[in-house]
């Protein structure tokens, strides 16, 4: 839900992304010309609504939501395990200095 604070509204807008996903990191930051929510790995499958999830897997794919214009966009990481666990311990800490 986003709150449009000039007609005092609340708006339901449709961004949900081509790969569900859950048990994710994610992280609201401003930016420049507008906010973007980060999202990092989380697992993924094919279930039913409501359904068991036991027959997902780990993925260490990293996104932005575009809160302006409402569109998602890939963070393309450096493809070796080494960059990708320093980019995760980055992230984490980031989330926690900011609560």
């Amino acid at each position: 839900m986003i709150y449009d604070i000039e007609k005092d509204e609340w708006i339901d807008p449709e961004i949900a992304h081509e790969i569900p996903k859950w048990n994710m990191s994610g992280m609201m930051a401003p930016s420049i010309p507008s906010w973007k929510y980060f999202v990092f790995g989380g697992s993924v499958g094919s279930f039913e609504e409501g359904g068991n999830r036991t027959n997902s897997r780990y993925v260490d794919d990293s996104f932005f939501l575009d809160i302006d214009t409402l569109s998602w966009n890939t963070i393309n990481l450096e493809s070796d395990e080494h960059s990708k666990v320093i980019y995760l311990f980055i992230f984490s800490f980031i989330l926690l200095i900011n609560y």
